[in-house]
């Protein structure tokens, strides 16, 4: 009887703490958010980069006051580059964390099967995941970074410019880079190019001297070479170390810090496109975080930094405006124009998508050099 009676308390003291907690005004004064990045796998790179962007903005909000008064607290889970723990992730957040909005991916694989599992009730929001078939999968669904459709084409373009209008591609086996490769193949052949050979690879590999040797003495001279960090300075690195140096038209990643640091020196000479950013109306806000980006790591936020970190300020605007109901922060989003943000100028295109520029540029040295900026409305 005293075992049953003693049993009998611990429920009731159990219960009353659990009733305290409950009612804390610490916890009501939060708002939580999940988070889904790849932050390890082939993914990895942007995943972590995507969580640094979105801590920094974090911090300023609750820093200058939260969201009408009340402080935001992310919760982070990995979706290590597979559909898989994505959905795992996802699962969590929803069911156990009971979060209304995330953010992520960065990475087009792992944002479809987000999509595809996605409540009706929850907000994704992603500042990466460029793939053009994750357009209007969704209406919960809204991202900030351009399709691939608008990077290959301004690449197509440039690549044209040039007088090149014979042209290998090499392209990494990932969404992302596919989807660029499909883009800039279409737009090359409208514009009368002639594409001599589609090469795809597999991602991880360590030894790419074969396929390098192979188009060495075929004696292909200019090649659109879309991959992510790692494997964009493996090939730069073994084309010098065979001696073949052809024309390199590219995408981001080749200006990435896992790229650098592979491929040294000989990133000189290679065309990429990427998001045009320009910094020029930066706020005191946004120069701080610069200026702290640059103290902690050393190095200037890249584009995925800043999408991630302009996808957490979107989030928090719409937020003090609509407060956390889900329609009505999807519609909110999906009304901005022209805002101003570290990623560049962002203007929603009502649909989930954006229609921002694309700039080209050409790696010399330390340098970058500004070949062309593309500007798309409605279309390419």
């Amino acid at each position: 009887m005293r075992k049953l009676q003693a049993f009998m308390s611990f429920l009731l003291i159990a219960f009353a703490f659990a009733g305290c907690n409950s009612g804390n005004p610490k916890n009501n004064r939060r708002i939580k958010i999940g988070a889904i990045f790849s932050s390890t796998g082939v993914a990895g790179d942007y995943g972590k980069k995507s969580s640094e962007g979105i801590q920094f903005a974090v911090d300023a909000i609750n820093a200058n006051g939260g969201i009408n008064g009340k402080e935001i607290e992310v919760v982070y889970e990995d979706a290590k580059s597979n559909p898989k723990d994505a959905i795992s992730a996802l699962n969590k957040l929803v069911t156990i964390d009971n979060v209304k909005i995330i953010l992520g991916d960065v990475y087009s694989s792992t944002t479809k099967v987000l999509i595809d599992n996605l409540p009706d009730d929850i907000l994704l929001f992603a500042p990466g995941a460029s793939s053009p078939e994750l357009t209007n999968l969704k209406s919960n669904f809204i991202r900030n970074w351009t399709s691939d459709d608008f990077d290959g084409s301004a690449m197509a373009n440039v690549v044209l410019s040039n007088g090149v209008n014979e042209i290998s591609t090499l392209t990494q086996n990932s969404d992302y880079t596919i989807s660029l490769n499909k883009a800039f193949v279409s737009d090359f052949k409208k514009g009368n190019g002639r594409i001599l050979s589609q090469i795809n690879f597999d991602s991880e590999k360590n030894d790419y001297k074969p396929l390098l040797q192979k188009l060495k003495d075929e004696e292909i001279k200019t090649i659109y070479l879309t991959a992510l960090s790692k494997e964009m300075g493996l090939i730069l690195k073994q084309s010098r170390e065979l001696n073949y140096s052809p024309q390199w038209f590219s995408n981001l990643t080749v200006n990435s810090d896992d790229c650098k640091k592979i491929a040294g020196s000989t990133r000189d000479g290679v065309i990429f496109s990427k998001p045009y950013i320009d910094l020029s109306y930066t706020s005191e806000v946004a120069q701080k975080f610069i200026d702290d980006y640059r103290r902690k790591y050393g190095s200037e936020p890249d584009e995925t930094v800043c999408h991630a970190y302009d996808a957490m300020n979107l989030i928090a605007e719409a937020m003090k405006h609509e407060g956390t109901n889900i329609n009505k922060l999807i519609k909110y989003i999906n009304s901005i124009n022209n805002y101003k943000g570290l990623s560049g100028v962002t203007t929603f295109d009502g649909k989930g998508g954006v229609v921002k520029s694309i700039e080209v540029l050409k790696v010399s040295g330390d340098s970058l050099v500004s070949i062309k900026i593309f500007s798309f409305n409605d279309g390419k």
